[in-house]
C-alpha cells in the first residue's frame, strides 16, 4: 500500500497481515468503513481477515472493502467475507467490495458470490 492511499481524514487506524497480506482499517465519520486487503488472501490469512471485518461490520456502520490491490483468494478468504456480509445484514448495516482484480473476479462468478455481494466496479 502506499502513503496516498493511507492518509487524509480517512489514515489508517489499524493494521496488520501476514508473509503474503496486508490489510488496514480506515474510518471517517462521514462515508463507510474501508478495509483495504493487498497481496493474496489464503487460509494463513483469512482468520485474521475474518475478525477484521466482523469486528468492522459488528460496529454498526456500512463496510467497504477495497480488493484493488488484493491479486488471489481462496474458499477460506471467501469464507471470511461471506461471514462478514452475513453479520452486516444482520445488524442492518452492508457490506460491499471494492474494485476487484480480474482473478478475484472470476473466483466470485465461479462460485455464484457475485450475485451475492455489491461489487463495485
Amino acid at each position: 500500500m502506499d502513503e496516498e492511499d493511507l492518509s487524509g481524514p480517512a489514515a489508517a487506524e489499524r493494521s496488520g497481515g501476514t508473509d503474503y497480506l496486508q490489510w488496514a482499517v480506515a474510518r471517517d465519520q462521514d462515508r463507510p468503513t474501508v478495509v483495504t486487503l493487498v497481496g493474496e488472501l489464503d487460509m494463513a490469512a483469512a482468520s485474521e481477515v475474518r475478525s477484521v471485518l466482523i469486528e468492522a461490520v459488528e460496529a454498526g456502520e456500512d463496510v467497504v472493502v477495497d480488493l484493488t490491490d488484493l491479486v488471489f483468494v481462496d474458499s477460506s478468504g471467501l469464507a471470511a467475507f461471506v461471514a462478514a456480509h452475513n453479520g452486516a445484514a444482520r445488524g442492518g448495516t452492508s457490506m460491499s467490495l471494492r474494485q476487484p482484480q480480474d482473478t478475484v473476479k472470476r473466483v466470485l462468478a465461479i462460485t455464484g458470490l457475485d450475485k451475492v455481494f455489491i461489487i463495485d466496479g
